[in-house]
């Protein structure tokens, strides 16, 4: 066997290797979630462990030397291979992996971290990108001759390097610390409200859009376009939502508010805040739900239910966010934030109170009106 021909083979060796070890990496990671899903669902503990110190800088700088590693690669890959050089990188990339899943194992969070839960999303995204990269890689070793050229194969590299690339810059992007973690978070759920809240306004202008432009609409292909769109709010379907927009509006305010007071709720020791961000997630369900029910040839019953349901889901941040703000600090200079924030909640359950006071007065009389006839 020809020495290029010695080195080829250890080449693809090395891939085989690298391909190996990085599903063992995602194995890793997929176990960790399973099993931090469990702890999560059985655990009554809260307390957040610190991590290790220099764990985030650790992590960060293994990130970055990953990005150089990526790039060396690519380099080693360009037509002529430089297969010394590849095999080096491989291995350095293989190397590089597996010690960030460590620093994830390491952080000792017991599934209570969601920045952890961030670095294992944003890992398991890197490892399936770089999977690919090496797959590519492990084609244009056995297509080309240590001397030859390939250049689909190096087009195909450049494009997956620069997936990997970016999932390592989605990566290096995240929150420094727990609380911004858990406000970056919000916001994605905020978003989303926010989405839905704008489209519930608009449909309702749309309404009074078209009752303005009825008269100029009287032909017949123009009326076959309209009915395209859906069914129009009937009077009383857009009574009712127009009745139930300050309450939506209430709970709108109240969840979008909140992740600039987040950093309120730290404490010594650290608690966890997994319970607030899946109440943010049942809040947004619930939210949409409701949106849902209001469009035209509505259910009172199913108005009424998903609207006692997203009560609920408000109630239920209301009593986290109490329930942390009743924790003591350290940092006393939080403390007169901390009270006028606890006075703001009591302000608005005080309002939301009574606009749903208004509200079931009026589901009442539909109800008694819906049986007489």
């Amino acid at each position: 066997m020809s020495s290029s021909q010695d080195t080829s083979t250890s080449l693809v060796q090395a891939v085989d290797t690298s391909l190996s070890s990085l599903s063992s990496s995602l194995t890793t990671l997929s176990s960790l979630t399973s099993s931090h899903s469990l702890l999560t669902s059985s655990s009554s503990s809260t307390s957040l462990p610190p991590f290790p110190p220099g764990l985030c800088d650790i992590f960060r700088q293994l990130l970055q030397s990953l990005q150089q590693t990526i790039t060396s690669l690519a380099l080693s890959f360009k037509s002529p291979i430089t297969p010394d050089a590849a095999i080096q990188q491989i291995h350095k990339l293989s190397d590089q992996t597996a010690q960030l899943v460590s620093c994830i194992l390491a952080s000792g969070t017991m599934g209570l971290s969601i920045l952890v839960d961030d670095w294992i999303d944003g890992m398991v995204n890197v490892i399936q990108e770089e999977h690919h990269l090496i797959q590519g890689l492990r084609l244009t070793a056995i297509r080309v001759d240590v001397q030859g050229k390939d250049e689909k194969g190096s087009q195909e590299m450049y494009l997956n390097t620069g997936k990997v690339w970016d999932a390592i810059d989605g990566l290096l992007k995240l929150p420094l610390t727990e609380v911004e973690a858990v406000v970056r978070r919000w916001k994605i759920h905020g978003e989303l409200v926010k989405d839905a809240w704008t489209e519930f306004c608009e449909s309702l202008e749309v309404e009074e859009d078209g009752e303005q432009e009825e008269e100029f609409e009287e032909d017949e292909e123009w009326a076959e376009l309209d009915a395209l769109g859906g069914k129009k709010y009937s009077q009383e379907d857009r009574e009712t939502a127009l009745a139930i927009k300050p309450i939506l509006s209430l709970h709108h305010i109240l969840h979008s508010s909140i992740p600039q007071r987040l950093p309120l709720l730290s404490s010594d020791p650290e608690q966890t805040y997994r319970s607030i961000l899946q109440a943010s997630g049942k809040f947004l369900d619930a939210f949409d739900t409701v949106i849902a029910a209001l469009y035209p040839d509505q259910s009172p019953r199913e108005i009424d239910d998903a609207v006692r349901n997203l009560e609920k889901s408000s109630k239920a941040i209301l009593t986290i966010l109490r329930e942390r703000l009743a924790i003591q600090v350290v940092d006393e200079s939080m403390t007169e934030k901390r009270e006028v924030f606890g006075g703001s909640l009591d302000k608005w359950e005080k309002r939301f109170n009574h606009e749903t006071e208004r509200w079931n007065g009026r589901s009442l009389n539909l109800s008694a009106l819906a049986a007489a006839l």
